[in-house]
């Protein structure tokens, strides 16, 4: 009897041992995995908020590079892949070089492209 209360203790103690191992390294982690090499941020999480903030600041600069491109104007979303951004001064500079792939389109979603900016940004 000791020996199956026993056991059936171990086995409970490392499923929920496991699970809450699992769910601590979630609940760590901001980023869930997918398909490629990229992540996705959880929904309300800081790096998600730090990053609508840095989009809608970055918004006014990436819509006059598209209205200047086309020569006239096209909406252009606040969200933008981001492909790659780089400080090339070196660690804890402020200067950056900012690469983004922005969709302008015009009436209802319609695309009309899709483009490549690149941003300096200073202090």
């Amino acid at each position: 009897m000791k020996k199956m209360v026993l056991i059936i203790y171990l086995v409970a103690v490392i499923l929920f041992g496991t699970s809450t191992f699992v769910n601590a390294i979630e609940l760590l982690d901001c980023r869930v995995p997918n398909q490629s090499d990229t992540y996705i941020t959880l929904q309300g999480s800081k790096e998600e908020l730090y990053q609508d903030i840095f989009m809608t600041m970055l918004t006014p600069y990436i819509q006059k590079a598209v209205d200047n491109y086309y020569g006239r104007h096209y909406a252009v979303d606040p969200v933008a892949e981001i492909l790659s951004i780089d400080r090339p001064n070196g660690y804890r500079t402020f200067y950056f070089i900012i690469k983004l792939q922005v969709a302008p389109y015009q009436g209802a979603h319609n695309a009309v492209g899709v483009d490549q900016i690149t941003l300096s940004v200073s202090r």
